[in-house]
């Protein structure tokens, strides 16, 4: 009987034994396997990377290769007649001759409702009486 029980335990003993090892070796299964996904990510970053940078040297000498035609094309800079700074002096003048034309507008205005504001306290009240002969003729003009 103690010899029955003893196997029994024994057996369960070994059952859980293998099923321990049984899991440890699809833990190691499921480690080798994350780590060959981490390799090959590593390996399709590098090559997306890899290129990335030629994309990128690709367009940036397709850029440079139109700069040169657009300066082969294009006259240069020193051939123009105006140099910087009589450019940036003749954009001054220019903005300083477009302030003074706004001011001179806007005291032009100022001006102009001034006079009208003066006329129209200056001019005489129409008496009762011009009012009503003016009623009359136009009452006369519209029969």
């Amino acid at each position: 009987m103690y010899q029955a029980y003893f196997l029994g335990h024994m057996n369960a003993l070994k059952a859980i034994k293998s099923r321990k090892n049984q899991k440890i070796e699809e833990s190691k299964v499921l480690v080798k396997l994350s780590q060959s996904m981490k390799l090959y990510k590593q390996r399709v970053n590098h090559f997306e990377q890899l290129q990335y940078k030629q994309q990128l040297a690709i367009s940036n000498q397709k850029i440079k290769q139109t700069i040169e035609r657009i300066h082969q094309s294009s006259p240069s800079i020193e051939n123009t007649n105006f140099s910087l700074p009589k450019l940036k002096k003749r954009n001054q003048e220019e903005d300083e001759i477009k302030k003074e034309n706004a001011r001179i507008k806007l005291k032009l205005e100022n001006l102009k409702g001034n006079l009208s504001n003066r006329q129209s306290k200056y001019e005489k009240p129409k008496r009762y009486e011009d009012v009503l002969q003016e009623y009359f003729k136009q009452k006369l003009q519209q029969q």
